[in-house]
């Protein structure tokens, strides 16, 4: 009997043992240790599936059944899959049913126990509330949202600031036993008043931010004074207001201290105490250890201070000083929340000299790297809430913002009148087409203007949207000349619109009777099609006169392959459907991914053999971008030919000749494709099962280093991993082939998790090396394999991620290694976890105890 039987054999004869002691009888407890493991297999497989539905969906069967302290360690467990559906969940239905599935499992625990789930669902219903209210701080909610979220805050706050008061209460009793010394555990008392202190904090802490943005969105002090005090509980306030010269800076090195206290400051601003909230965020700012995302959130938290103590020529500092460090315009996000800051102020009215100065330059600066961003949608919607009072009256930003209102307005006049299908359709009525040539003229004076230069990219976005203005006002040829322009001037998304509208333009002036334009519409479209082969306006453009409409994936294919080999068009079309099949293959399971992969096969062999021809006819640069694409088209054939459920070994080998041979004859280097290439031999290799030639590859791989060397791990492990668990089903022991497999699981597995990081892989590979790891000591007493299956447990069970089996297993191998504290610490572990009076629990407590003694 091999060492691993033996112990399975002992361990359930202890099991037994202790059944019996516990007066339940066990007639077969080797079957009790199957559930267990099958169990533990579900539970790992949900972890890695990574979905809090089904996670939920399981822990909620086995709710039912569960009692004493494991029916609250599953509770626990449900509450944070619940906690994490909130997190994700959108529909507002949906996030109502589970809300109430929450609040009912809560109801079900002590109150002590329901404690961090009930934080848990008002942190989660605070995050969505928050979401608002800073959206109402930037003025893009609307009214309804604003009281929504008031009410959901109100509602949060004096739940959560209840819920602190009842967890200050648990604090004071526990060091209240804690100072009379006579609890039999210290360390259990130690952790819950542990627990109850983060508990209280957290309460307070989201308390004091929900009373915050009550104060910001129902504009009431007597919330922010609220708000200082639940926050000061993390900055040794105690329920009172905190101080900042009692505050120790080394604190804020963790994130939520220094939120809170941007909290205080934020609070205090609100209260009129604009010294005392600067006073707080110099400290933070002032701090070592600050981390960055800290750095970043103080920026605008300094500008909602300063705003609100009319410290307007210190905010026109601090934004210089940021522009100098960063070297960037403002984020699209703080460039809102100044224009919103200095117009509101201004549209309020200002007495003291010379701030009315500072705020338009601040707006004026804010508008313009909302504009530098491409945030035109802003800068509208700015303006239209504020007016034109900050923009001046000459420039290319002043001009530019005001061609865009005509835009606008035109465009609104326009949709409001025409259907779906017509809305990139000229207009039709004379007051909108007049509406579009007034906001062409107004385009034009802004790109013609003398600054227009500072705004190149802006610039060129104001020609494309001038020449769109033509096209829907009706002068086609025009709209055609002016985008055709725009282009070439513009980035890639802007000159893809301005292309692709100007060949519209030029096929609605050929149908409305000028076909001279015929000749020009062909080079155009060319044109487009090699400067943007891919997306759905070039499938368009190959059907534009056939067919103006949108087809399905699989009709546009059919359409493209459909083209003559005499069309000038046909080798566009068929990359194209090329292009779209693999997509379709990359996206696509089942029994469609096989049918479509022989699809693409076959376009595929067609137009690596047009490729190639066109690589080896010519030798300027069009025969070398032949290559290239040739060479692309066989990489991704490859990847089909290996993908599907019967590998095609013969088109893969053929595929990877062919691959060489026109690299060789166009003069292509191929050294970006050698670790590709060196996997897929590898692929081929194993299907064939040639040991000698893996082993080779492999080798090579490792050279290369990068993706495909990762992948190709991943593979060996797979294969290791599934040969060793087929050779342990078997009932037989431990034979050679099982150990030799177990190696092949260690070695692979070992580089994917050095690759990764021993806490950055997944669960699964760690178990499973861990248990290979131990399979081969059991059979050869090789320490090295001992100390590899320790290495891969102890973090992640001193991270309280550790497993039943991994527990138990580090117990057995580290009492094996003589480090009888990690033992204990194992054993300990897994008796907290288990249920009590359980055949695991006993084993667990006999063998803490066993080790004590």
């Amino acid at each position: 009997m091999c060492p691993r039987t033996r112990r399975r054999h002992g361990a359930g004869r202890v099991c037994l043992a202790f059944a019996c002691l516990a007066g339940v009888a066990h007639a077969q407890p080797e079957g009790l240790d199957a559930a267990d493991v099958e169990r533990a297999s579900l539970e790992a497989t949900l972890e890695e599936l990574d979905s809090p539905s089904l996670s939920a969906a399981y822990l909620s069967r086995r709710l039912q059944n569960a009692t004493g302290d494991d029916r609250t360690t599953i509770a626990r467990r449900l509450a944070d899959a619940y906690v994490e559906m909130l997190r994700n969940e959108q529909d507002s239905a949906k996030l109502e049913e589970i809300e109430r599935r929450a609040r009912e499992l809560a109801d079900g625990l002590p109150e002590i126990a329901a404690a961090p789930l009930r934080i848990d669902l008002l942190r989660a219903r605070y995050a969505r509330a928050q979401e608002a209210a800073e959206r109402w701080r930037l003025r893009l909610a609307t009214p309804v949202e604003r009281r929504t979220a008031e009410a959901a805050l109100a509602e949060i706050a004096g739940s959560l600031n209840d819920l602190g008061v009842r967890l200050h209460r648990r604090v004071e009793a526990l060091e209240r036993e804690e100072r009379r010394g006579r609890t039999e555990d210290e360390a259990l008392l130690r952790e819950a008043l542990y627990d109850a202190r983060r508990q209280r904090s957290l309460a307070f802490y989201y308390a004091g931010w929900s009373n915050y943005y009550r104060s910001v969105l129902g504009r009431s002090p007597k919330m922010a004074d609220d708000a200082t005090r639940q926050l000061g509980w993390l900055l040794g306030g105690g329920g009172a207001r905190p101080l900042v010269e009692r505050t120790p800076k080394a604190t804020f090195r963790f994130d939520h201290v220094a939120r809170a206290a941007m909290g205080v400051a934020l609070a205090e601003a609100r209260r009129g105490e604009a010294v005392t909230a600067i006073r707080w965020l110099d400290a933070v700012e002032s701090a070592e250890q600050v981390s960055d995302a800290i750095r970043d959130q103080l920026f605008t938290t300094r500008l909602v201070v300063l705003a609100s103590g009319d410290r307007w020529a210190d905010m026109v500092s601090r934004i210089n000083v940021r522009r100098r460090e960063t070297d960037q315009p403002l984020q699209a996000s703080e460039a809102r929340l100044l224009a919103v800051l200095a117009l509101e102020r201004q549209r309020d009215g200002v007495d003291t000299p010379g701030f009315e100065e500072i705020l338009q330059t601040l707006a004026q600066v804010a508008l313009a790297d909302l504009v530098d961003a491409g945030q035109i949608g802003h800068v509208l919607d700015l303006v239209e809430r504020f007016g034109a009072m900050p923009l001046g009256n000459e420039g290319f930003i002043v001009l530019y913002v005001r061609a865009l209102r005509a835009y606008d307005e035109a465009r609104s006049a326009h949709l409001a009148v025409v259907g779906e299908g017509e809305r990139d359709a000229p207009a039709q009525q004379d007051d909108v087409a007049l509406a579009y040539v007034r906001a062409a003229g107004l385009f034009r004076v802004a790109v013609d203007s003398d600054d227009a230069a500072g705004f190149a990219s802006q610039s060129a976005r104001a020609s494309v949207l001038r020449g769109l203005s033509l096209y829907f006002s009706g002068d086609l040829a025009s709209a055609a000349d002016v985008l055709e322009r725009a282009g070439g001037e513009a980035n890639d998304s802007a000159a893809e619109e301005a292309l692709w509208f100007a060949i519209v333009a030029l096929d609605r002036a050929i149908k409305d009777g000028r076909p001279s334009l015929d000749v020009r519409l062909d080079r155009l479209a060319l044109v487009y099609l090699e400067r943007f082969p891919s997306g759905e306006r070039a499938a368009r453009l190959l059907l534009l006169r056939a067919n103006a409409g949108l087809l399905e994936p699989e009709e546009a294919v059919d359409v493209l392959l459909a083209i003559a080999p005499s069309e000038p068009l046909y080798a566009a079309a068929r990359r194209e459907a090329g292009r779209l099949l693999y997509a379709f293959f990359r996206r696509s399971r089942g029994l469609e991914r096989e049918r479509v992969g022989a699809r693409f096969i076959e376009v595929a062999e067609s137009l690596i053999a047009f490729e190639s021809t066109a690589a080896r006819a010519d030798s300027d640069e069009s025969a070398r971008d032949a290559a290239q694409r040739a060479i692309l088209l066989t990489r991704q054939l490859l990847e089909v030919a290996l993908s599907t459920q019967a590998p095609d070994l013969t088109l893969a080998r053929r595929a990877i000749d062919e691959l060489e041979g026109i690299a060789a004859d166009a003069g292509v280097p191929l050294d970006g494709a050698a670790a590709e290439l060196a996997y897929r031999r590898l692929q081929i290799a194993m299907l064939l099962q040639d040991q000698r030639q893996i082993e080779r590859l492999v080798g090579e791989l490792r050279q290369l280093d990068g993706p495909f060397s990762e992948a190709a791990d991943r593979l060996l492990f797979q294969d290791a991993l599934r040969r060793w668990r087929a050779a342990s089903a078997e009932d037989g022991g431990a034979t050679e082939q099982d150990i030799e497999s177990a190696r092949g699981v260690v070695r692979f597995g070992l580089r994917l998790v050095n690759r990764a990081g021993e806490m950055g892989t997944g669960a699964v590979i760690q178990e499973a090396v861990a248990a290979a790891a131990e399979a081969i000591y059991d059979a050869e007493q090789d320490e090295t394999y001992l100390e590899t299956a320790r290495r891969l447990d102890g973090p992640r069970i001193r991270a309280g991620l550790g497993t039943e089996s991994a527990l138990r297993r580090h117990a057995r191998l580290s009492e094996g290694a003589g480090d009888i504290e990690s033992a204990l610490d194992a054993w300990r572990r897994l008796l907290a976890a288990l249920p009590s009076q359980t055949a695991a629990w006993y084993e667990a407590r006999v063998e803490s105890l066993r080790l004590l003694a």
